[in-house]
Formats: structure tokens, sequence, C-alpha cells
């Protein structure tokens, strides 16, 4: 029903999807000046989240079809005319290839293909220089004298993250009201944790924590090649301030303070988490909707001690650990393991219960920035530690020590 199409403002407009072979899609419904595709998408939990094409919509092989797409237009041949206008009989004809003006098979085998015919092997050239896909799609479809600015970049891709991490927050407060968390924890894991059915699917967050995971890690590394492309002199690239290093922190601290969320602990006291508190326990997430809401928003210490999860509860956060440090969504894998099956994936392969990756990828965007020199702009913590009172039913409040986003409320949650 879909083809693929070139990669001009002329093929990709709204309408066109984007279609990412773990089974998601979503629908253009702009393209800005600077050459980025907005994108609109549904999730099973049923809410909707607005996000830019990118690594998050993985290239794959042509056999996949993975990329943007337009509807095949299709025509009805040989019917015939009714009175009240209606057609009967004829056959439906979906246009040929070669009828379609915009396909392309660009995006699979590149702007310049290999002569093997080998489709990863091709390039993507623009200006003389060759590209990596989605830069090119980018530089493609911006305007004319488009060119990057590295402190612009930093802003938009946050502000981006930071959608992510609202719409996150939606999925998760869905498993809370629905109190998935005080149930008892599967004896197994699903078939594929990030495609199946039932609870786990309906309030699991693997494939949306993925994604979340590969935009910081992607938006890390897109900085870092901005500012190597600016020191080098190349084309596309430019800044007009003299403190790149500080105005990439200011950058930062503005959009990190920006972006702000808050979740119910499971005593019904409210955490306020900022995007660089996100970030710092980006891998500590869980994915899990069997686990309390502090663990699903990472909490360590003393944030951590209202959760209600037991002692088999922590044990299946702590087995999961590797699967949280992995980035890429595994639909192929066999993951329906036990708590007594699932092993380090240092010790077994991914058929024998070692799940997940050894480590996590860099996505410490701010920790990049102060090693190039922004350190003195950036916030050593996000806010002095202070004593926060925290009541428990009515008994004496108690003096715990938190940071000063754990603003706590003085309305407790409705039940």
């Amino acid at each position: 029903d879909f083809y693929p199409v070139e990669i001009s403002r002329e093929a990709i407009q709204p309408g066109v999807i984007a279609y990412d072979i773990y089974g998601h899609v979503g629908i253009v419904y702009e393209v800005l000046e600077d050459g980025r595709v907005l994108v609109i998408a549904a999730h099973p939990d049923q809410s909707v989240t607005r996000s830019t094409y990118g690594p998050n919509f993985m290239r794959s092989k042509p056999a996949l079809g993975a990329g943007l797409k337009a509807w095949r237009p299709i025509a009805i041949e040989g019917a015939e005319t009714n009175a009240d206008g209606s057609l009967r009989g004829g056959r439906l004809r979906p246009a040929a290839n070669n009828e379609l003006p915009h396909y392309s098979l660009e995006q699979y085998m590149g702007n310049t293909p290999h002569p093997s015919g080998v489709w990863h092997y091709g390039e993507f050239r623009y200006n003389d220089r060759t590209y990596k896909y989605y830069d090119y799609v980018r530089r493609k479809l911006a305007a004319p004298g488009f060119s990057y600015d590295p402190v612009d970049e930093l802003r938009f891709g946050l502000q981006t993250i930071c959608g992510a991490v609202k719409a996150r927050k939606i999925a998760v407060d869905k498993a809370m009201t629905s109190r998935i968390y005080l149930k008892p924890h599967p004896k197994r894991l699903p078939r594929n944790i990030y495609g199946t059915y039932g609870e786990w699917e309906e309030y699991s967050t693997p494939s949306r924590d993925a994604r979340l995971k590969v935009s910081f890690i992607e938006l890390r590394r897109d900085i870092q090649r901005l500012v190597g492309d600016l020191e080098s002199g190349a084309p596309g690239v430019h800044y007009n301030g003299d403190d790149l290093a500080g105005d990439l922190a200011a950058a930062f601290e503005e959009e990190k303070n920006a972006c702000t969320i808050t979740y119910w602990r499971s005593d019904k006291t409210r955490m306020r988490l900022n995007l660089a508190h996100v970030m710092e326990r980006l891998f500590d997430l869980s994915f899990n909707p069997y686990q309390c809401p502090e663990r699903r928003w990472g909490a360590r210490g003393a944030e951590l001690e209202t959760c209600t999860d037991d002692a088999v509860k922590t044990q299946w956060y702590n087995a999961l650990r590797f699967l949280r440090y992995q980035a890429e969504r595994s639909y192929d894998v066999r993951m329906d393991f036990s708590l007594d099956e699932l092993k380090s994936p240092m010790i077994a392969g991914a058929d024998k219960g070692g799940l997940g990756v050894e480590a996590p990828a860099d996505a410490d965007i701010r920790g990049y920035i102060a090693r190039l020199g922004g350190g003195d702009v950036l916030a050593e913590n996000d806010g002095p530690r202070n004593i926060t009172p925290v009541a428990y039913g009515g008994a004496a409040p108690g003096a715990v020590s938190f940071p000063t986003w754990h603003a706590r409320f003085n309305h407790t949650r409705p039940r």
C-alpha cells in the first residue's frame, strides 16, 4: 500500500509515513525550514507523541520497507457509474512504480549506490561530501543556505527529548493508576519484551525507553560531531559567538531547567525531576510495569526507600540491568526466561539467558560539554541538598535528605 520516496521537499510532505521495522508507524505532519521532519505517532497505551524523524526510526535493508513512504494511488478501472454516482463492477489497480514520480530506493541504496549493489555500501552525497543517512536527510530537506549551529541543535534536541520524557510519564502513570505494580511479578518474562500482549504490552515501556536512550546517545554524538566540524572548518556548520563551550553549557542548563516532570512515589509523595536527572539515571529507568514507581524512574538512596517492591521484585530489577543498558530493540530474541535463568551477557549468550549488553553507550551530554570547557557554567549538582519532610500515613514527619528538586507538595494523590 505504501512506497518509498525520494528525499526531497516535493516528496516528503504531511501525510507521508515514517515506518520503523520494529512495528512502529508515525505520520509526518510538518517539514521545517531547517530540514527536521516532525512526526506524530500513537502507542499501545493509547498515548500520542510527537518526535523528529531520526535514528528512532531505524534504517534497514530494502526488503523490510523501513523509512519514509507515501500512499500508493489506487485507480478503479472498468467500472460503471450508477445514477446515484456510485460505481459498479470494475477492478482496483494500484499505480506501478514507474508511474510514481517520487518513487525511489534512495533511502536504502544511497544517492550514490555501490557498484556491488549491496545496499548498505551506498553513500549519501551532498555538496561533494558524504554524510550519514539522517544527516543527509536533514541537509537535503533544509532550505537553501542552511547550516547547523551546535547551540541551536543542542536546544532542539533537548526539547525533542523533553517531549519524549513527558510522554513516558503518561505511560508510566497509566500503569501506576492501574496498580499493576502491586501485583506479584510473573514467573517469566514475555516471549519478547518489545512485542507481546496483555498487561506487559499495555503497561511496559521497553520500546519507548529504547527510543529515549537512542535520542540521548545520538544527540551527544551529533553535538560532538558538529563541534569537530566547526573546529575543522567543514562547510554547513556555523557559530557566531566567542565561547562555544560556555554557550553549550548555558543552553543545556536552560533547557534542563525548563523541562520538569513529577511522579508519585508509593507513599503518595511527589518527586520532581528535570531533564538532567532523567539523563543521569537513563539506564536505571525500569521498563517493567510490575515494579514500583520509584524504580520506574530510576530512584536510588532515600528516594527509593518508599518503594513497595518485595525481595523478588528487587531481584528482577537487578537481573534486568543488562537489558536496561541496551538501546537497540531486539524483537527476534527469545526472552521468556525465569529469574533464575537470567544471566550476565558476559558469561552467557542470549539463548542461554544472557540478555542485554555488558555496558551502556555514552549518553552523558553534560559530561561532554564539561570536558569541552563549559564546566564552569554547568551546575555540578541540580540543586543544593536540603531536608524535606516526608509524612507516612499520618505519622510524624521524618527528616530525609533530598535535593531541592524533590519538592513535597502539600496535597496527596486522590485515591
